[in-house]
């Protein structure tokens, strides 16, 4: 079947919060697969984090793959059994591996992972390298013309911006010049191997339910 993107719930929310990529059937325009990149606001304990709960638990409790794409070190993970500690990870849930989920567990200097994207029925899975597309934002982005102060949430500031304590602090840590973070200098490990955990799967509100 053909295929489209969509952002089912554009309308509803501030794209500042939530980030979040649909896949569609074009023709019946049924939500194929849910592809959520974690905010802040949504790690964070709060009525966000809340909301974004509540249409996860939804979610797998119905035929939609997700997959959860968390690459923010600070804030508090949502609980998965059996996945060590990590500075970065991923999920993809499948509707027919459910209540077990594929896990990526990363640190800083591990590589980045080839991820699968779930499709409809017998299409062949779509693949999104995630440290492509790193490289590819990092370089648009100009983040090389950014000095790293250390904060977990907004730690980057404009090189032509940073005070004289802020560049000599800079070259204490043992450069003269603006650096990236880790993973955009290049890792040193190759990506780790997903591992199949159970996640905790709780029955929606009857009113929420799919269907």
């Amino acid at each position: 079947p053909s295929l489209g993107c969509a952002d089912p719930e554009s309308r509803h929310t501030s794209a500042s919060r939530f980030r979040h990529l649909g896949f569609v059937r074009s023709a019946r325009r049924c939500l194929v697969t849910l592809i959520e990149v974690l905010s802040p606001t949504v790690k964070q304990y709060g009525p966000d984090r809340e909301q974004y709960t509540q249409k996860r638990n939804i979610l797998m409790h119905s035929p939609v793959s997700i997959v959860e794409i968390d690459l923010l070190r600070g804030g508090p993970r949502f609980p998965l059994t059996g996945v060590s500690e990590c500075d970065y990870r991923v999920m993809v849930s499948r509707p027919s591996m459910r209540p077990d989920v594929l896990a990526w567990a990363m640190t800083l200097r591990d590589e980045l992972p080839v991820i699968p994207i779930p499709l409809k029925g017998d299409v062949p899975d779509a693949s999104l390298d995630l440290q492509a597309l790193l490289h590819e934002v990092y370089d648009a982005a100009g983040y090389e013309d950014y000095l790293y102060i250390g904060n977990v949430w907004h730690g980057a500031i404009r090189c032509s911006e940073a005070s004289p304590e802020q560049c000599a602090r800079q070259r204490d840590l043992g450069s003269t010049k603006a650096q990236g973070p880790p993973q955009a200098q290049g890792p040193t490990q190759a990506p780790p191997s997903p591992r199949r955990v159970p996640t905790d799967i709780r029955q929606p509100h009857p009113r929420c339910a799919p269907g």
